[in-house]
Formats: C-alpha cells, sequence, structure tokens
C-alpha cells in the first residue's frame, strides 16, 4: 500500500494486488498508458477533495486498488476507487451536447458514454483532466489487444474500470511497409488508410509537418525520424499511413507499401531495453525480422491538429491508395 497525493490535494492510499500475475510482456507494454489513464482518471473526475469526502460521512483518505488475477486463461484487472462515482445526469448532458439521444438509456448504457470519443465532463482544464484526450483511446487501446473494457459505478460509492485482457499475443494482422530498406509491420487495427503524398503535400506548421487528409489537419511523422534510422525527415517519402485510436490521427511516412499479412509475435529481448515505438518483432517468410510498431504508443506522443469540417472526399489533392 502506498500513500499518494493528488492534484487537488486528495489522500490517497493505492493498494497494489496481483502484481506476480504474468502476461506477455508485449501485451504489458501496451497496457501501461491505458492504466497510467484510468489511474488519472481516477484522481481527476472520481476522488473528492478531503473537505466534500468529511462532508459525505467518508474517511479523508481515498482508496484506489489496481488488482489483477488469472482467470480461465484470461487476466482480469480492475481499477477501482470509492470515490462520488458516475454523475449519470452529467454524462447524459453532455451526450445531448454532442448530439446524442439519451433519453431511454438504462444506466449501464449511460455509464458506457464515457467511452465515446472527446467525451469529457471536465468543467476546466487541468493537468489531468479536460485535455480532449479521453477514455476512448483506453477503449481503442484494449480492444487492439483483443480485450475488453467495462465500467461499473454506485453514486456516492466509487467506480470500477474492469479489464479483460488475454495473457499473450501470439498473431496479428499487420502492414508491411519498407523504410530505408528496412521492413516494419504496422497493426492494421489502427490503420485507416495509405495515401500517396510528394514534398508539395506536407506543410510545417509550428515547426511541426502536417498533411490534409479527408478535411482534417493531421500530424505526421517520418518513420525513419521514429525508429532512428535517419536524424531529419526525408522528403522523398512516397506513401503515408494514417494511423488512428479514438479521436486521435497520425501519419507514419514510408518509402512503400508491401503487403498485409498476419505475423507471428516475438517479445522484444529485456537486453535491448525499453522502446516507445516498437513492442515485437516477427520473422517473415524470407528470414528477415520485421520491428512492430506500437502505435498506441507512436498516437499517445501526438498532439491532436486542429481538424476543419470535411469537404466531401477531398483529400488534399494528392493521390489516394487504400491500405
Amino acid at each position: 500500500m502506498r500513500q499518494e497525493k493528488g492534484e487537488r490535494g486528495q489522500n490517497v492510499q493505492l493498494t497494489i494486488e496481483g502484481a506476480e500475475t504474468t502476461m506477455d510482456r508485449g501485451v504489458l507494454s501496451r497496457l501501461h498508458e491505458p492504466l497510467l489513464h484510468m489511474v488519472r482518471n481516477a484522481f481527476a473526475h472520481g476522488i473528492e477533495e478531503p473537505a466534500a469526502r468529511r462532508a459525505a460521512g467518508k474517511p479523508e483518505d481515498a482508496n484506489l486498488l489496481l488488482a489483477a488475477k488469472l482467470v480461465s486463461g484470461r487476466v482480469k484487472i480492475a481499477v477501482v476507487d470509492d470515490g462520488r462515482g458516475l454523475d449519470l445526469a452529467a454524462i447524459a448532458r453532455k451526450a445531448k451536447s454532442m448530439g446524442v439521444e439519451t433519453d431511454g438509456m438504462s444506466e449501464e448504457e449511460l455509464r458506457r458514454l464515457i467511452f465515446m470519443p472527446s467525451f469529457s465532463t471536465a468543467k476546466a482544464v487541468s493537468n489531468l483532466a479536460g485535455r480532449g484526450v479521453g477514455l476512448d483511446v483506453v477503449a481503442e487501446a484494449i480492444h487492439s489487444l483483443g480485450g475488453s473494457v467495462d465500467v461499473e459505478s454506485a453514486p456516492g460509492a466509487g467506480t470500477a474500470f474492469l479489464l479483460n485482457m488475454p495473457v499473450t499475443i501470439s498473431q496479428l494482422k499487420g502492414l508491411v511497409v519498407s523504410v530505408d530498406r528496412e521492413l516494419y509491420i504496422v497493426p492494421l487495427g489502427f490503420v485507416l488508410e495509405s495515401v500517396a503524398v510528394n514534398p508539395a503535400t506536407i506543410h510545417e506548421v509550428g515547426h511541426a509537418p502536417v498533411m490534409t487528409w479527408r478535411g482534417e489537419v493531421v500530424p505526421v511523422v517520418d518513420t525513419g525520424v521514429l525508429v532512428g534510422t535517419r536524424a531529419e525527415r526525408n522528403p522523398g517519402r512516397a506513401y503515408c499511413v494514417i494511423l488512428s485510436s479514438g479521436n486521435r490521427r497520425r501519419g507514419l511516412l514510408v518509402d512503400r507499401l508491401m503487403r498485409r499479412q498476419e505475423v507471428v509475435i516475438k517479445g522484444l529481448d529485456e537486453s535491448l531495453g525499453p522502446s516507445r515505438v516498437v513492442f515485437g518483432l516477427s520473422i517473415l517468410g524470407d528470414g528477415r525480422v520485421a520491428p512492430i510498431l506500437d502505435c498506441a504508443q507512436i498516437l499517445g506522443q501526438t498532439v491532436n491538429a486542429p481538424r476543419p469540417a470535411r469537404k466531401g472526399n477531398d483529400v488534399g489533392g494528392h493521390e489516394q491508395t487504400r491500405s
């Protein structure tokens, strides 16, 4: 048990159970950000300030539980707080302001609205809330791993996020791309589309490269720079792979689109150290080893660019190639 301090002065007893639960390294590395986001969400939205807890007849010290256990070959993970619980009325009001009809919805349906893209009931921006990075990103990352996430809550008693995860990911469908004569695998679960580009397609906004895709301004990154084979962007990249998770978009600039195929995932050797852009390797049919890009992490490094309204099927004037 550890004592933690919240941004709003909350005193929180953090309890971790099941730390010995074994999971594949590839799953664990990609679960880190979703779990961290759910813990931050508990501090930002669920756990009250000490005065509010006293007024509600609760101990000043809140409790936050992070627990994991193996059940029937799957790992059940729970992030549970004893805070104020979900405000279903506020959720319904926010959903209606976004054009969602909530009349007649059950409590369970209302609770699941918090996983909608760009959904937040925060009234002000803080280090933990109101920044437009919502639980939709968490849900997308978990679903991409073959898992599921649910939420339970009771007014005044707290909220529980419940994850059901595989122990390992052995295979995935990927898009094989070529960058600087090396092959990389982009998990297809994150790929929206692949488009042909040329130097005139890419523009600089605040010293960051962006492109227009279907009426949206999307930040892009040279994959060679991302993986460390280049120091700066190569203007000769021929294609851009548009990645998406929740309300986030990012484009990966690559040299060639090779093929789609199902690949077997091999974990990274611990001696290689941690990587923020690769979560595994795969041996292709010709014997070449191809790193598998960690798209959840890559998207998490992105600051969303502004999005103009869509203009029909405009793709910024460049040739379109479906992946």
